[in-house]
Formats: structure tokens, C-alpha cells, sequence
């Protein structure tokens, strides 16, 4: 996290200072100091990123194949080479070629997020003014339409020292103040230039260059407007969820909850809700039950089609049904990253289906696998009850379904075919349980493959 905060700090700084050290022809003298200072401050993260933290990810990022991550580390290993190079000091023109070091802030945005201190600042803002996520997003906003006018301000000055000044009006004039007077002249040209087109040029480049401002900062103001008034907006999800979080914030702040707690609860209601609130047992209350099945069905096929004694194909006219009352028994659960959905030595009553997210496995304190989407555990605790073999973890946020045991035998009721290849399944587990156990005995550590394929197939 102290690492975020540094790369973070850096990273500001290349993103406000870089382009005036580029664009200001008064400031040459501050690029040769410049491009060696931020060259050895990336050559440094990207020796510690190398060599000390090989394993630092993002764990909630999508899953990728070997292949597209080695590609993806090799572009991200090339652009920090180019950001670490000072082609300034060897090439002609080198000023422009101070913006080189951009592509080492291309993870900014994700590097603030992890900053305790960016995170702290948040908090002193909600504690000290009580702002909500909608003055949130709207400083954000503002704070990214102001970078964006201030690169402009520069591209403006660049791109006029090498147009000789051509098309500025008493551009002889501006040339001769400080050089504070004429970054605030070209600042005023930006904003001009984004909302009003005041200022005119006849170089072609020049014309693209600036129509491009114009079009992405107009988009940016619109997104600002769309902010204010998101909560008469037409997306109705997103604003009840909007003020639902302000609710649980308010909360929060008034029972003064530890920051850490705080972002357990935000982080849960984000994986629950995913930015978009439904009232979802209201919603589905008003449907007629065939309706209601089939929502349930579709939601849960896939998983329920991936445990064996789930399936039923007796061609009796009851298979269908009994996938519906499975389906309709299951109840959607969230959790977050690092939280234990259950601990070994519980007593068992319910199995979990993985929908997104991944779990961990642990035994003995000893992580032996990682369950992804699709997958399932804890199913013998729900054939035959007793106690947990293992804890299970939330290696990532999670989206599961629970089936409660006495639902589970409520419904075997109905269905003795059913319950006989239970119990045919369940000998056959208990065979192999016993037999693991043995091994343990036997060798005193139970053999890592083995233990985390019994457990994956519902040791728990």
C-alpha cells in the first residue's frame, strides 16, 4: 500500500509537470534534470516490481491465459523501458521527447485507489463535509476536465513554438512575460478554445489537434452535467444504489465503524449489487411461480448441471420439476475477499456453488487448492451431514448459491430414485474419505493432489 502512495505521488507529478517542462521553451533547462529524475524513480519500481513483488496482481482482474498475460507483461515491460529511457538526452528536439514518461502513469487511476493516503483523504472529506459518492464522482470530474484543459494549455504552447507563433495575435507581446503570465494566457486559450472555439488556426495539424480537445472535454463537461442530475436520471438503478450507499455511509459514520469495517461493508454491497439496486424479492413476489422458476432455472442451470446427483433423467415427466424446486432452493449469497465462508470443525448443513469469484481451500493452515467459477464444495456435509474437513476462504469477491440440507431432504422426499443415488454416492465418498485418512495416518502429511481433490469434490 505504501508503494501505491509513492507510484501515485510520482505519477501526479509527471502528469502536471511533464508537459510544462515540454512545452515552455523558458524551462529547457529543468528537462535534462527531469527525464533523469523520473528515468531512475521508474527504473527503481520496475526493479522492485521485478525482483522483490513477482506476485503483487490484482485478484479481482479477469483470468487470462498464459499466453495473453506473458504478451501483456512484455507490452507493459516495453513501455516502461521507454519511460525509463532519456531519448532527450541523445536526440534532437528534446523537450517534446519528455512526454515519453507518460507511459509510465498509464495504471495511475488504480495506483490512487490502492493509496492509503488518497484513502484517508477520502475519509477526512466524508467525515469532515459528509460527502456523498455523488460529490465524489463530480470532484472527480472536475479534477480530470481541469488536467485535461491543463494539458491542452500546453499543447497549445508546443504546437505554437513550432508554427513560429504564426497564428497568435500580439504573440510578441505574450513571448516576453514570465513564464507563470504565459501559462495562465494559454490556459485562458484552452478553455476559450474547448467551450467557446474562440481561438482560430490555419495549420491543419493544429486544427485536428484542438477539434480532438474540444470533442473529449465536452464529452468530460457533459459527463459532469449528467453527474449533477444523475439523481433525475433515467438509469433508476444506479441512483437507488447511489443513495443506498449513502444511507449504509451515513451509517457507518454515525456509529463511527474503523475504515477497515467500512470497506468490508462497501465491498459487500458492491459484489451484491454491482452499481445497480433491485429490489429483487419485490420484483420477483408480483410474478406468477412459472415465471419464477423459470427466472431461478436460468440463473442456476449451469451450476446444478455440474453435480451428479443433482441431475435426474428418469424421463418420468418429473426431471424438469425437480431442477426447478433445486433451483428455487437456492439462495444467493456474497462475500468478500478474505472473508471464511465456512471453518473446518462446523457443523455442516449447507453445500455452496461458485457463480463468479474464486475460493480457497485451506487445511491445517495450509492452502491446498483454489475453486473457481462453476465449481462447488461442501456437498458431503449436505449428503450426510457432520462437521467441516476444511475451511473454505473467499480468495476473491465472491457470488454463491447455498443449498440448505433440510431443503435439500424436503425435496428427496418426493424423489426416492433421488436419494438412493446418494446414498450409492455417499459409500462411495466415505471409501475414499477413509482412505485419505490412512494415508494421513501413515505418513503423517496427506499428499497435496490427492487432499485437494477430495476436498474440491465436497471434503467439506
Amino acid at each position: 500500500m505504501v508503494t501505491c502512495t509513492r507510484h501515485s505521488v510520482v505519477q501526479a507529478t509527471v502528469l502536471l509537470l511533464v508537459p510544462l517542462f515540454a512545452a515552455m521553451e523558458r524551462l529547457y533547462y529543468y528537462v535534462a534534470p527531469a527525464s533523469t529524475a523520473y528515468g531512475l524513480l521508474f527504473l527503481a519500481d520496475l526493479a522492485i516490481r521485478t525482483m522483490l513483488l513477482p506476485s503483487e496482481r490484482n485478484d479481482n482482474a479477469p483470468v487470462v491465459s498464459p499466453a495473453m498475460r506473458f504478451v501483456k507483461k512484455s507490452f507493459n515491460f516495453c513501455l516502461d523501458i521507454v519511460a525509463i529511457i532519456p531519448f532527450d538526452q541523445f536526440l534532437p528536439n528534446p523537450q517534446p521527447l519528455l512526454l515519453l514518461k507518460f507511459f509510465a502513469c498509464r495504471n495511475f487511476y488504480y495506483k490512487l485507489k490502492k493509496s492509503p493516503l488518497f484513502a484517508a483523504f477520502l475519509n477526512y472529506l466524508d467525515e469532515k463535509f459528509e460527502f456523498s459518492q455523488g460529490h465524489f464522482m463530480f470532484a472527480f470530474l472536475t479534477t480530470f476536465l481541469l488536467l485535461v484543459l491543463h494539458w491542452e494549455a500546453c499543447a497549445l504552447w508546443l504546437l505554437g513554438r513550432y508554427n513560429n507563433y504564426a497564428d497568435w495575435v500580439d504573440a510578441s507581446v505574450v513571448l516576453q512575460e514570465r513564464v507563470l503570465a504565459q501559462y495562465i494566457w494559454t490556459f485562458q486559450m484552452a478553455i476559450a478554445n474547448t467551450f467557446q472555439m474562440s481561438y482560430k488556426s490555419t495549420d491543419t495539424v493544429q486544427q485536428c489537434i484542438f477539434i480532438s480537445f474540444v470533442v473529449f472535454a465536452s464529452l468530460l463537461y457533459a459527463s459532469i452535467i449528467a453527474t449533477l442530475f444523475s439523481f433525475v436520471g433515467f438509469d433508476g438503478s444506479a441512483r437507488l444504489y447511489r443513495q443506498k450507499m449513502d444511507t449504509v455511509n451515513e451509517y457507518l459514520r454515525y456509529k463511527q465503524v474503523p475504515e477497515v469495517l467500512r470497506q468490508r461493508v462497501r465491498d459487500f454491497y458492491y459484489v451484491k449489487y454491482k452499481g445497480k439496486y433491485f429490489d429483487e424479492v419485490g420484483l420477483l413476489s408480483e410474478l406468477n411461480v412459472p415465471i419464477i422458476r423459470d427466472i431461478a432455472l436460468w440463473n442456476c442451470s449451469d451450476l446444478i448441471s455440474k453435480v451428479d446427483f443433482l441431475s435426474r433423467h428418469e424421463n418420468d415427466g418429473r426431471d424438469n420439476l425437480f431442477s426447478w424446486q433445486i433451483a428455487m432452493a437456492l439462495v444467493p449469497c456474497y462475500f468478500v475477499k478474505d472473508e471464511d465462508i465456512f471453518i473446518a470443525g462446523e457443523e455442516g448443513d449447507s453445500m455452496y456453488f461458485i457463480e463468479t469469484g474464486e475460493c480457497e481451500v485451506i487445511v491445517n493452515g495450509v492452502s491446498v487448492t483454489r475453486l473457481k467459477e462453476g465449481s462447488f464444495f461442501g456437498e458431503l456435509s449436505l449428503i450426510s451431514g457432520g462437521r467441516r474437513t476444511a475451511t473454505v476462504r473467499a480468495a476473491k469477491h465472491c457470488v454463491l448459491y447455498r443449498l440448505a440440507k433440510d431443503d435439500f431432504n424436503e425435496i428427496l422426499i418426493e424423489y426416492e430414485d433421488v436419494r438412493r443415488r446418494i446414498q450409492l454416492i455417499y459409500q462411495d465418498r466415505l471409501k475414499r474419505s477413509e482412505k485419505q485418512e490412512r494415508r494421513i495416518r501413515i505418513l503423517g502429511v496427506p499428499k497435496q493432489n490427492s487432499l485437494s481433490r477430495s476436498v474440491a469434490t465436497g471434503g467439506g
